[in-house]
């Protein structure tokens, strides 16, 4: 695993985000700008980013790991959901509070920032492994996820999207070996490079929105964030390590777990009647403790 990479991407991202937060804050990036990104991402670029990953040619999985990351994908989603659950009882959340603890406990960046990070320290091939993990991501962010709101309620037609549709077309794609014209390859790759910087925009963008003094001042999320970001990476590895086809599974696996809170968690408070406030503020502090926590991490454990 190359960390010395990691670090690298790590500062480039945090950079772009603060760009995007600058630009919000001085008027260069509209209101709506946060809105426009994520569409742009969620709908255009990171399902390129997954496709592009599968029409290189390269084959880094069987079929037989394919469906392995699967169920350990699922595996760790319930393990999230088993401690995410426990962690806000611990920590004596209100009430009213429990359940938007408990998504963001549950649910961790994979797209946004798992997709470069992952990018990053395995190559472009390693972004099929990262889709596995975002696949599953959404079908329990739409299940489980939005129930945890106060209003929150499932349909069916949110996991028909075209993040789940390109998955699923890739995973099509890398199981009956078939490969596009080159010229097809280049501009999914070409649309697909897009999704880093504009994703890190977006974060940007949302997190010009929140009052710093309210995320500071909460100690709840200082603890909640410090033990999602450091011992699910370690509760991974150590159920994951010694049996697992090869370090690329590992490293996505245990990458994946060591996410902060999902970015998505701001819009499903807001659409699903969730305090979007104390949700913004639990992805700006995950997000600024990834920082250091990420690298320290993978390089502590691999």
């Amino acid at each position: 695993m190359n960390i010395d990479a990691l670090v690298d991407q790590m500062i480039i991202l945090f950079t772009i985000i603060f760009l995007g937060w600058a630009c919000a804050k001085l008027g260069l990036l509209p209101k709506n700008a946060n809105n426009v990104l994520s569409a742009l991402v969620v709908n255009v670029t990171n399902p390129c980013s997954v496709l592009a990953s599968v029409m290189g040619g390269q084959r880094v999985l069987t079929t037989g790991e394919v469906g392995l990351l699967v169920a350990v994908a699922v595996g760790m989603h319930l393990l999230l959901l088993v401690v995410g659950r426990i962690v806000p009882r611990l920590l004596r959340v209100p009430d009213a509070q429990l359940g938007l603890y408990r998504f963001m406990f549950t649910f961790g960046n994979m797209g946004f920032l798992g997709f470069p990070v992952i990018k990053a320290l395995y190559g472009q091939q390693a972004l099929l492994l990262a889709a596995i993990f975002v696949l599953v991501f959404q079908l329990f962010s739409f299940t489980y996820g939005v129930s945890q709101f106060g209003k929150g309620h499932f349909r069916w037609k949110k996991l028909v999207n075209p993040m789940i549709i390109s998955t699923v077309f890739a995973f099509t794609l890398y199981l009956l070996n078939l490969q596009p014209p080159a010229i097809v390859y280049r501009v999914f790759d070409t649309v697909g490079t897009v999704t880093s910087p504009a994703a890190m925009l977006c974060i940007g963008c949302a997190l010009a929105g929140v009052k710093l003094g309210s995320v500071f001042t909460n100690w709840r999320l200082y603890v909640s964030s410090l033990l999602k970001l450091t011992v699910m990476p370690v509760v991974m590895f150590g159920l994951c390590s010694g049996w697992m086809p090869n370090e690329m599974m590992l490293g996505v696996a245990v990458t994946c777990s060591a996410m902060p809170t999902a970015t998505n968690t701001t819009l499903l408070a807001n659409l699903h009647g969730g305090d979007e406030g104390l949700a913004a503020s639990g992805v700006f502090l995950s997000t600024l403790m990834s920082l250091v926590t990420l690298p320290l991490m993978l390089w502590l454990l691999f």
